[in-house]
């Protein structure tokens, strides 16, 4: 058997007394009443074609595809008969049936179906969906906005490179290259002997330094 997370909530209960307190302009003493209350949290999110899916791997004999086209012709097929006016029973499931909204007119004569605003499905549970309590487990879990604030929390408290640091490794690694370009150039004036040698030496370290960096 699955679980059901759940978070808890505070929330304010004397929300009337709160409305008239704003009215009577005494706010700042009004002192609220907090209970807490449990908030499911939907661990994962079927679209039709996951629900397909799982059905059919539940020792279903149908394939993911018939399963899918069954669905959704009984959506439409559903929306259909309520527009007709009929009440419609899925067993189990339950009986669906359909309600209207509308504006109120001062006399009975004056109604008229414009003013009818919406119409709305109503759903009455069937025997296997009127309460899940006696077959639910529980877990406690954070509330998806608290799991967001602890992440973010946590990544601002990894460690990170100082920007010394970074402009300080940058600096040698330009100074190893140099380096080691220079030393080449000087390996190769040594060769050469004798004091004039060694004068050309210099001459041809800078030049080779030079020549370097405009590569």
């Amino acid at each position: 058997m699955g679980k059901i997370n759940y978070s808890i909530s505070a929330r304010v209960v004397n929300i009337a007394e709160r409305t008239v307190a704003a009215k009577n302009g005494t706010l700042d003493s009004f002192v609220p009443e907090v209970k807490y209350y449990a908030t499911a949290q939907q661990q994962e999110y079927l679209s039709l074609d996951d629900f397909a899916q799982h059905i059919s791997e539940h020792h279903s004999k149908y394939g993911k595809g018939d399963i899918y086209c069954i669905i959704t012709e009984a959506v439409s097929c559903l929306r259909e008969k309520l527009l007709e006016g009929c009440k419609i029973s899925l067993g189990d499931l339950g009986e669906f049936s359909v309600t209207i909204s509308s504006k109120g007119a001062d006399y009975y004569n004056e109604f008229t179906a414009q003013k009818i605003s919406s119409v709305n499905v109503r759903w009455i549970p069937g025997s296997k969906f009127k309460n899940l309590i006696d077959d639910a487990n529980f877990e406690l879990v954070e509330s998806r906005k608290a799991a967001a604030a602890t992440m973010k929390a946590m990544r601002e408290g990894y460690p990170t490179r100082p920007a010394s640091e970074e402009d300080a490794s940058a600096q040698q690694g330009g100074s190893s290259s140099s380096e080691g370009s220079g030393s080449s150039t000087s390996g190769s004036g040594t060769s050469g002997s004798g004091t004039q040698g060694g004068e050309n030496t210099g001459g041809t370290t800078e030049e080779g330094g030079d020549s370097g960096m405009g590569d």
